[in-house]
């Protein structure tokens, strides 16, 4: 896959159960064309039937519906000549396939042979289950015997919805204590849980729901589905919009707790973190892990005891650490945090497709606190608050590449900082297809420190790379009129810090200092632009009567739900203004393919989480 060039070549020869894929060519030449047997490649046959050979058609863009499917395949064609393996960590590709993917059970089994070329697959998972799969990685589902139901009132030792158990960690616990290190899955129905015991013992405020190695959580079940795909979907909604809402509570919590007062968000619980998805007891995550279709609230990480262990001041919704984390199509809202990422505190994993809301920290990261590396992607940071970052703080520590540090296709809106930024990067950062309005610093700023309050938008402290991303009226200051501020850098180099194909208002209030721009639209402040003046350019937003797109900024304190998510309207002055996907800068370890909604980019995508 990815090769400049052909993918294989060879007279007279077969080539069988592969797959060729996003080459500049197939073969060079008819002449120098193999045989194909089993293989998938998009020169196939397009009609959605093999071929004769068993040969399947695959689309250029992976997740279209006869894509591969690959968990997250590579941007670029071609050997990469700025990647120095020395000296830059291994891009976040990976190319096993994801459930439905069509690559599954498409393969040629007589043409595989156990004996020469073993059992296992690149990964040294089983290489056959059933048919064989088309790759070099096979599919791996869960077998019926590791799975785990849990309902809110249920009675029953969890094999089946008719028996379900009331106890989810138990049902977690269970399946992590059993199976020889199988992965397993534990699926919870609509209700309300909150955990029943402290993760420390004798340690008060400890009490959490602990995530284990390979054993994922599924919620948004009604009862009795025998599949995930079976969950309701809000009909035309977010992908975290579920019918059946499956609720993990921190212990003694209640919605009537929580505040909006001083800017910033607050409550109490007796969690520290809700959920604790993390090594405890040297049990690291080796297996990909997933916390999926869940609501988590209420966590105050507060501090105090158990600070070195149980990072008792972050993480106040799920503390996350390790690269096989996965938070996905959750919702993360109502956490309070004395530290840093008052819903989330990602090291090394990924939040996907999520809904994080009305959380603060103190300290940096009001929705989410990434430390190191972390991807947060395909996801909605609003109405959250903090002294920096109140939706997304990227922290670049040392040993780390500052480009692994990952905000793509995110809404981030009306978030209130008391210090700066609704994005903060701290010497690293891509922010990559964003649409990052209405946030609101709220003190007064000082252009004679340095240190003191400079955006409501976006603060880059010595690097960040911003690309296809909207970022309008965005806030600083105190009293009914704030300037618009979009941005300020710090320590910038023109190589560092860069902007590109990005559109922005209130461009001359920016800080840009030595930053490198190409290709910014300059937008005005009103949403639909001004009458009689066609050279004034608004997004054009859909409106909608929750709020004053145009007047409206930070925290809105009567918000107890997200229901707007700043889409453009057909015809916007956003569509295809982006950069080319192909011609991404070589940080871009990631290919914005699919929208927030989960729609297709074009080749030439619109600017911001919107396709």
């Amino acid at each position: 896959t990815r090769n400049t060039g052909s993918g294989i070549d060879g007279k007279d020869k077969t080539v069988n159960n592969t797959v060729i894929w996003g080459n500049s060519l197939l073969s060079t030449s008819d002449a120098a064309k193999p045989a194909f047997n089993h293989c998938a490649y998009p020169e196939a046959n397009a009609d959605g039937q093999p071929d004769d050979e068993g040969n399947i058609y695959l689309d250029s863009r992976n997740n279209e519906e006869q894509g591969p499917h690959f968990d997250a395949p590579s941007v670029k064609t071609g050997f990469d000549t700025d990647y120095m393996p020395s000296t830059t960590f291994y891009p976040l590709w990976t190319w096993v396939p994801l459930e439905g993917s069509n690559l599954i059970d498409k393969g040629d089994d007589g043409k595989y042979d156990g004996t020469s070329f073993g059992n296992v697959d690149l990964d040294g998972n089983p290489r056959q289950r059933g048919s064989i799969d088309i790759g070099a990685f096979e599919y791996q589902p869960v077998s019926s015997s590791r799975i785990r139901y849990v309902k809110k009132n249920g009675t029953g030792d969890g094999t089946s919805w008719d028996d379900a158990s009331a106890n989810l960690q138990a049902m977690i616990d269970e399946l992590a204590e059993s199976g020889d290190g199988q992965p397993g899955e534990v699926w919870v129905a609509a209700g309300e849980y909150e955990p029943l015991t402290q993760l420390i013992p004798g340690t008060s405020h400890t009490a959490s729901f602990r995530m284990r190695n390979g054993v994922s959580v599924y919620g948004g079940f009604a009862g009795g589905e025998s599949s995930k795909t079976e969950r309701d979907k809000v009909a035309d909604g977010m992908p975290w919009q579920f019918v059946n809402k499956t609720i993990l509570s921190a212990a003694y919590y209640s919605a009537d707790n929580l505040e909006f007062s001083n800017n910033k968000w607050t409550t109490t619980s007796d969690s520290r973190h809700v959920v604790w998805f993390a090594p405890m007891d040297g049990e690291d995550f080796t297996l990909p892990t997933y916390l999926d279709g869940v609501t988590v609230r209420g966590g105050y990480a507060q501090g105090g005891t158990g600070l070195d262990d149980f990072k008792t001041d972050r993480g106040a919704g799920v503390y996350m650490d390790g690269e096989n984390t996965y938070l996905t199509n959750c919702t993360v809202k109502e956490c309070y945090a004395t530290g840093n990422g008052g819903g989330v505190y990602l090291r090394g994993g990924r939040v996907q497709t999520s809904l994080i809301y009305n959380n603060n920290a103190d300290q940096g990261g009001g929705a989410v606190y990434v430390d190191g590396q972390g991807l947060v992607h395909r996801s909605m940071l609003a109405n959250n608050s903090a002294r920096n970052g109140a939706g997304a703080y990227l922290n670049h520590t040392e040993g780390t590449a500052p480009e692994y540090l990952v905000v793509s296709t995110c809404v981030v809106s009306n978030n209130t900082s008391t210090g700066n930024g609704a994005i903060y990067c701290n010497g690293g950062g891509v922010l990559l297809q964003n649409t990052i309005v209405n946030n609101r610093c709220v003190t007064a700023t000082d252009l004679t420190d340095p240190n003191a309050s400079q955006t409501g938008g976006l603060y880059l402290n010595g690097y960040g790379l911003v690309v296809n991303s909207v970022i309008w009226n965005n806030r600083m200051g105190t009293g009914d009129n704030p300037v618009n501020i979009p941005m300020y850098a710090r320590n910038p180099s023109a190589d560092n810090v860069r902007f590109m194909y990005n559109a922005i208002s209130g461009v001359n209030n920016a800080v840009w200092n030595n930053t490198l721009q190409q290709q910014t639209l300059s937008l005005v402040d009103a949403n639909q632009g001004e009458q009689d003046n066609p050279g004034s350019i608004g997004p054009r937003f859909e409106e909608t009567t929750v709020l004053n797109l145009d007047n409206d900024y930070g925290v809105q304190d009567d918000w107890r739900d997200i229901s707007y998510f700043w889409q453009p309207i057909e015809g916007s002055n956003l569509w295809a203004r982006g950069m080319p996907i192909g011609q991404m800068p070589s940080e871009v370890v990631l290919s914005p393919e699919i929208d927030i909604a989960g729609g297709l980019y074009a080749q030439k995508p619109a600017v911001g989480a919107f396709h």
